[in-house]
Formats: C-alpha cells, structure tokens, sequence
C-alpha cells in the first residue's frame, strides 16, 4: 500500500527533505558542520518528523522542525511492482521492432538517459567498484601462493585488471558529476534570510503542462494527482452536437472507470495523466501524442467507436503504450520519489544491490553485443552446428566466462533470474545481429546522406542457396574529401531484365530514405541487361527519374574482357593457356604430383617459388599469377614430369605426364610464354589499380592512356621483338629444343595448290621470326584497339569533367562549365560563370602557393577541400568527380564476403540476416567504431527485458 505524506501544495519546495537538511543546518554551528559527514535523512512513518541520522551507533542530532502543515493534500504512493512475464516470448526474445531500430540510441542516449538516472546508479557502481577491487586481492593472493610466479602473466592480469577498475571510476565520477548538477539545477538553495523563490510548480491543467518536466516537478504532480475537475456542467463540442443525439459533452463518471483520466479545462480535452508525464521511453515507440500533449475531445466515440468497436477510453488504456508509461511510473515511484527510499536503511541497501546487479547486467550484455560484432566482422559462423551449445557464439562466452568475473556470476546466477534468462539462444542472438547490422547501415545512409551526391554501382551473382543476388553500393566523398564505396544493400534479384533491374535498384535506394534526386552517376558491368542502351537498366533508370544519369561503364569488367578477346586473337597463345589450365589440373588433382613437384622445387633451389594458378574464368588479371608461377618453376615442373613418366605405376599418369612434357618442350609453348608474361603484367597492373577505392574516374582514364602507349611502343619495336624472340631461341636450345626444327615441324608452310596460284614458287614465304611477330601482333592490336575505344567512350562521357578540372589543362571555356554543371544534382546547380571564375582564381592559387605543378586531379581535389572556405564551387567540383565510379569492383569484393558468410551450411539463413551481417563483414571501419554501450542502452529501448540493465548517460 505504501507510505503516506503530508506535503505542502501551494508553493511546494522542489524537494523538502533537502530544504529540511537546511533548515536544521543552520541551527547547527559551524565547527560540528565542518566535523560531521553530510548525513542521510530519515524519518518515523507514524510522527511525519524528519530526523538526520549518519548511522546506527552515532548520536542522534537535534530534530529538524516539521514542514509546514495547513493546506496539505495526502497522497498514497504505489507500491514498487516489477513487469510480468512477456507473453509469447521464446528464449528469451521477441521480434524486434523495426520503428524502435530506425532510431535506438540519439533519443535513447539524449533523453531517457538523464530522465532515469538517480543516486541510487551511483551507489550500485561504486558496490561494483567495489566487487572489482576483491578480485585484485586474488591477483595478489596468487601471486604470493604461486610456487612459480610468472612476471608476464602477473603484469598482463595487471594491466587487464587495473584496466576494468579505471574504466568503472572514471564512469561513477563522470556519473555522479552529472547526477549532481542535475540534482543543484533542481533544487533552489537558500540564503541567509531563506527568502529565494521556490521554483515554479508546473500548472495543474494537463492543456497548459510543460512537456520537459524534471523529477522535483513529476513528484509534485503525482501527489496532487490527475486534475479531474468537478463541473456542474461541462463545455458542448458544437461540432459533435450538429450531428444529433450523440456524446457531445465530457462526462465525469469516466474519472471514476478510469482513475488516470484528466480533463483540461483550457483544451476542453481529455487527456491520460500517466502518459503525460512518462509519455516516452522503452515501449513508447508507437504512442499517440494526443493522449499526452494535445488532448482527445471526440466525445462521442469515447465509449464506442461503432458497432462491436471499443471506444477510445478502453482501447488506450488498455494499449501497449500505456502499459508501458504504467511501468516507467511504478519504476519512478520506486527509486525517484518513494519517501521510505530515503527512510529506510533496509530499502536502501536493497536499491543499491540492485542497481550493483544491473551494473553486472550491462557489463554482460556489452560482452555479448561484443562478441557478436567480432563474429560479424570476421563473418564467422554463430552456431554453425545442430545444438546451439556447440555453436561458436555460444563457445566463445563460455571461453570468456572462465576469465571474465561479470559472465562467470552471471552463468552462476542463472537459476536466480526470472525464466533464468541467458541471452545466448538463437533468437537472441539475431536480435544482437539485427541491432548491430542496422546501425552499421544506418551509419553508411548517414554518410551518403551527408556527402549531397552519390553514386550507385550494381551487380548480380548467384549464392550457395542458387538465389541471385543484387549488391547495390554507393560511392560518394566523404567529410574529410575522401571518395567512400559502401555496400547499401543485398536482396534477391528476381527479374533479370532491365526493367525489373532498375525497380530492384530504385526499391534499394528508397528503402534507406536515399534522395534519388542527388544520384549523379552509375556503373554496372557490360552485360546486356545492365549497359544496354535501350533496355538496360542504365536506361530504365534513367526514364524512371526522367533525367539524364551518366553511365559510367565498369573499367576493370572491360579490362578483362579485352585480354580475353585479345589473347583469342592468336592461335599460339591460346594454346598456350590450355596447356596452363592442364599443367594445374594435372597438379593439383593428386597430392603425390604435388609432392613430385615441391621436392623437385626445394631441388632446383628456385627462390620464391609461386604455386600453379587455376585460371580464372572472371578474372583474367590471374592468368598472370598463372604464367609467373609456371616460368619461375618451368625445369622443377620439367623434371617433376620426367620423374612421373617414369617411375609412376598408374597408366593415366605416365599417359597425361608425357603429354605434358612434350607440349610444354615445344618452341610455341617456350616462345608464347617469355612474350606473354611481360604483355600480362603490364595490362595486370592497369586493372589491379582500377579496382582501387580512392581512384577517380580521370585518372584512370590517364593510367589507361599510359597503358596503351605502353602497349604500342612494344608494338611497334621490332627490334625487341625480335631479340625476344632470339633470347627464346637460346633457352630452348638450353633444354635441348631445336627451334627451327620445331617450327617447322608444327608450322611448315604448304605451298598453295594451282589451281588457287598458276606460280606456287612466288608465293610470300615466311620464317620463325615473321610467324611469331604476326601472332604477338594480333594480340596487341587487338588490345590497343580494344582499349582505345574503351577510353574514348569514357573519355566522352567524362569530358566536361576533364576540360575543366585537370589540372594540367588550361582554364576552359564557359560552355564546358555549363556542361558540367548539368553533372550536378538538380537543386545544386552551381552559375556556370561564377565556377568559371572561381576556378581560375583558384588555378593561380596553384600556380603561386605550389612549386611544383599539380597535375594530378586527386592532388588538386585534396587542395580545393583544404581551401573549400575560399573555393567552395570548385571543391563541389571536385567532389562530383570524386564520386563519378570507375568500377563496381565494391560489388565484385561483396560477392567474395558473400561466399564466406553464407557456406553451404548456413544456406538457409534468411535475407535480412545475411544482409545485415554482410555488411558488417564489408564495412569492417564502421563496424569497429560501433560503441557496445550505447548500442546495450538502445537494446534495453527494444522493449521491456526480463533482465534490466543500469542506464549510462
């Protein structure tokens, strides 16, 4: 039931037990002040007297006089209740609310923190300080009992243990500094002549209440209690009465079916005096504000809402929301304004274990938001096996809890708690994955969001469960002047045509609130269904926005495909890389051959030796790996085949060994392979620096420019060529090879029939050097052709961007910067004529400040973010090239994080958990800068936890 009160009304103190202590302070002199500990007030339920007591065998001080009796009202505080059980709760947890997701810890953290904490949460702290400082007793104890003491082991324990003691004093101090500024700013002092103002009592009419209200001022209103005016007769809603006979008044009966119903007289409205003082907080998500802030006056559907309808009063009374504000009121009451709190020692001890064993709660909740976010990053399976206590989660807690006191008290009380709750069943652990992986993607829409442009990259492949899946990322510059590529999403593609493409990508962006008006750019790869030009999704989208979007076709998705079709080009060099593949299935479909082949490698003392590639049927940039290898190995895989044609007992092997031997000895093969490792690195490097995160779409276009120069200066050096050529030559005859022999064996050039040429004998004859420079050069001009048409499209839709912002170009004219303002998002346009002008202004800047000339476009966009105060126009400028895609090589390392976190044994994960934990495992930086105690307040926000958790301002 309870304790009662007599408490002044009119012109009530803020807090009366302090304002006793003042009282009596003033009576007491000044050397016994100084000597005596601030004490603790305590009082006699039947007298209403407050005394002041600092223990049970200290004398007992004079008594405070009595707070002023006339004019009291009496209220009854209720008695502390705790949550029932949730129904339907299995293991543990519920599903979580996506709203309460969307926006867990800056209302969390801002507003509920300050509201729920109390002194009581410093005590707790310091009870667990306490608890803490006995475990370095062990260490101590340890260390003087240990027959052999480890100076190591004993310094780390320090350090670790010394560690955990700082963290928990830094946050009591910092706790209970703000708990005690928060107590000064609501408490009035008095002055000599005790004549300061109290401070203002909130009003009465819940129309005119204040909606931020501190504790003093709740206390105040809950012993008043909810304004529930007595009127003869109430005011009419004239628009209700024009209807007919129907409620058109308030009618005062309601107060008594509904005790925590007020009216507000100035509103004329009904309002929910629980809601209105605790109206949010955990399980507060979805409440109507109308019941706490603005007042329901529909009369006539207060008890009825229609035919087999509850009426409003029934249905927010008995809502969710209201229970909730029920629960945070009985939880006030309890620790904030329950005067036996402060009465009782009992009590009192109670309050602070409690909030000691909440302290431990949190600690344990953050080690479990720990582990889950290591095992996220790391993409490492959770349970990954039939019993949930043999999965990776679960062992790795059990690992950390014989080390870790807090897990292991916790592990050892489990019996104690409601349900005997632990937090490590599968639903709790999609709940600890949900409540990262959103915030980790609420982080990157945050990022992009601030940037004001971006860029979307897209592409598709099939997953382990034969689902094919849609990667979307964005590229955009960050606040620092760095170009960023996030994964935004991962859902199941299921229409592979342009048109369902574009819904999907524009379904992605919509889903995180993306402003489609600030996409600038977008790249795909060169399939039809993505680059077409008529029905591609680069196209669709497009139409769907009605505006132009640039596409930026994928650079290293290009590079590729040009080798490929460049090294079919030749017959000789095709072969070449048949005999590859075979030399590496050979290999590595035997584990004697492959110890054949490292014994031989250790024999010929080869350094470094590299292991056979298998060739990438996506990645060409391996097929140099592949050739390296070979070459550097070629007599150890020589030897190792002599070795398996001779001494080897299984017929397939000497079979498949001997032919082998004699493709990889032929002069084709010999010839091909010096020729092709110098052309593959060159092109290997110019793609490997494609795929590059902070590379900008202009100079790659000048890296694939340098390329190609490359490429035709080996071309056209005939004299290389030929010494290359020579050079094979003398290594075949090294290993015993005849060259021209050889040659003319494989190549010996028929003469023409005559009834195709009348003189056969004046047919164009051709030798060992003209056969392999015609090869060799069908290949490069395949590859120079190739690539410079790949440049000069790129080079068309960028130009805009490189007339006017490399710079090592001369400040062009007006249309081009008109042309490049139509880049910008349409709402951040910049005056063509005003970017021109600042950007030769800023071209001196260059040309004066720095000595060196600037003729790299990364170096100048790093000075124009430097200086974006003076050149705001050219660093937008800057920034939308920095966001222009080169490649969607984001989407291509997402598919390799996809194979290693959905494996065949965990292909039936669900879409929203493998996206959420793929993108922690691709966004590790953000990832690793998720707080575990914030992200442990917006947990216990989700909704009402059978375990509490201390709350951490």
């Amino acid at each position: 039931t309870g304790k009662s009160i007599s408490y002044k009304v009119a012109g009530a103190p803020a807090n009366p037990f302090i304002l006793a202590a003042q009282i009596h302070s003033q009576k007491v002199s000044q050397t016994k002040k100084d000597s005596q500990s601030v004490s603790i007030l305590e009082t006699s339920s039947s007298s209403g007297n407050v005394e002041n007591k600092t223990g049970e065998n200290d004398p007992q001080p004079d008594k405070v006089q009595n707070l002023p009796p006339p004019d009291t009202v009496e209220f009854e505080f209720m008695s502390s209740t705790t949550p029932g059980s949730e129904s339907n709760e299995s293991h543990e947890a519920q599903e979580v609310e996506s709203d309460t997701l969307e926006n867990e810890t800056e209302e969390t953290e801002e507003n509920q923190d300050d509201k729920n904490m109390t002194w009581f949460q410093c005590a707790g702290l310091l009870q667990y300080l306490k608890s803490q400082l006995r475990n370095v007793e062990g260490i101590i104890d340890e260390v003087e009992t240990a027959d052999n003491a480890n100076q190591e082991y004993f310094l780390n324990k320090v350090i670790e243990t010394v560690g955990q003691v700082e963290e928990t004093a830094s946050q009591l101090l910092r706790i209970s500094f703000q708990f005690l500024e928060k107590v000064e700013k609501e408490n009035m002092t008095l002055d000599d002549s005790n004549q300061k103002a109290f401070p203002t009592m909130p009003s009465l009419d819940p129309g005119l209440r204040s909606k931020h209200l501190t504790d003093s001022q709740k206390t105040y209103l809950i012993q008043i209690g909810p304004n529930q005016p007595n009127l003869q007769v109430y005011p009419s809603n004239s628009s209700i009465a024009k209807e007919g006979h129907k409620q058109s008044r308030f009618n005062p009966s309601w107060f008594k079916e509904y005790p925590h119903l007020e009216y507000s007289l100035s509103k004329d409205a009904a309002f929910c005096f629980v809601c209105s003082l605790f109206g949010s907080g955990p399980g507060m998500e979805k409440a109507e504000n109308v019941w706490s802030t603005e007042g329901v006056c529909t009369w006539h559907k207060f008890k009825s809402c229609g035919k087999a309808k509850r009426g409003k009063l029934a249905t927010h009374f008995s809502s969710a929301s209201h229970k909730s504000a029920m629960f945070a009121y009985a939880n006030f009451v309890k620790t904030c304004g329950h005067v036996d709190v402060l009465l009782s020692k009992t009590k009192r001890h109670a309050l602070i274990q409690e909030e000691e064993d909440l302290v431990r709660n949190r600690k344990v909740v953050e080690i479990l938001l720990d582990i889950t976010k290591t095992l996220g990053r790391q993409g490492i399976a959770f349970r990954g096996h039939g019993d949930d206590k043999e999965g990776n989660f679960h062992q790795i807690v059990m690992l950390m809890a014989r080390y870790c006191p807090d897990l292991k008290f916790w592990f050892s009380t489990t019996r104690m708690r409601p349900y005997r709750v632990t937090y490590l069943s599968p639903q709790s652990q999609n709940e600890f994955i949900e409540l990262i992986g959103r915030q980790v993607q609420k982080r990157v829409t945050k990022e992009i969001k601030e940037a004001g442009m971006y860029s979307v990259m897209a592409d598709t492949t099939p997953d382990v469960s034969h689902k094919d899946r849609l990667a979307v990322a964005c590229r955009y510059v960050d606040a620092n002047g760095q170009p960023r590529e996030r994964l935004m999403s991962l859902t199941e593609a299921k229409d592979k045509t342009g048109e369902g493409g574009a819904d999907e990508i524009i379904e992605a962006l919509n889903k995180h609130e993306m402003n489609l008006n600030e996409l600038c750019f977008q790249s795909y790869d060169y399939t039809a269904s993505m680059s077409g030009r008529f029905n591609g999704v680069q196209k669709k989208i497009q139409d769907k926005l009605g505006r132009r979007i640039p596409y930026m076709p994928c650079l290293a998705h290009r590079s590729n495909t040009v080798i490929e079709h460049s090294c079919e080009a030749s017959a000789v060099i095709k072969e070449l890389f048949n005999v590859l593949e075979e030399l590496y299935v050979f290999f590595t479909s035997s584990t004697k051959r492959v110890s054949c082949l490292q014994e031989s490698i250790i024999g010929a003392a080869v350094d470094n030796p590299l292991q056979l590639r298998n060739l990438s049927k996506t990645r060409w940039v391996v097929r140099a790996e592949s050739i390296k290898a070979v070459w550097s190995t070629y007599e150890a895989i020589l030897e190792s085949l002599a070795i398996l044609q001779e001494r080897s007992k299984d017929i397939k092997t000497k079979t498949a060994a001997s032919g082998l031997l004699t493709k990889i000895t032929r002069f084709d093969f010999i010839m091909c392979i010096m020729f092709m490792k110098n052309i593959m690195y060159k092109t290997k490097r110019m793609t490997e620096v494609l795929q590059k995160e902070d590379l900008n779409i202009i100079d790659a276009i000048t890296i694939m420019e340098s390329t190609i120069k490359s490429l035709e200066y080996v071309n056209n050096d005939i004299d290389a060529m030929n010494a290359e050529i020579q050079a094979a030559v003398i290594f075949a005859e090294h290993l015993g090879v005849d060259a021209q022999t050889d040659f003319q064996r494989h190549h010996r050039h028929r003469k023409p029939p005559a009834r195709i040429d009348e003189n056969p004998s004046n047919a164009v004859s051709f030798n060992l050097e003209s056969f392999y420079r015609k090869e060799f050069k069908a290949v490069l001009d395949t590859q120079i052709s190739t690539y410079k048409e790949v440049n000069n499209n790129s080079k068309e839709t960028t130009k805009p961007l490189i007339d006017t912002l490399h710079p090592g170009k001369d400040v062009a004219p007006l249309e081009s910067f008109k042309d490049l303002t139509e880049y910008f998002p349409r709402d951040q346009r910049p005056d063509p004529e005003a970017l021109m002008s600042e950007m030769e202004v800023f071209r001196s800047h260059l040309t004066d400040h720095y000595h060196t000339n600037v003729q790299d476009i990364s170096d100048a966009a790093r000075i124009a973010e430097k200086q974006k105060s003076v050149f705001p126009l050219v660093n937008k400028a800057y920034r939308l090239a920095l966001t222009a895609p080169v490649t969607v090589a984001k989407d291509e390392r997402t598919f390799s994080k996809l194979k290693l976190v959905k494996t065949l044994c965990r292909s039936t994960m669900n879409d929203e958990r493998l996206e959420e934990l793929l993108i922690m495992a691709c966004e590790k930086d953000i990832t690793d800068e998720i707080s575990v105690v914030k992200m442990a307040t917006a947990w216990a926000a989700l909704k009402r936890r059978r375990v509490q958790i201390s709350i951490v301002p």
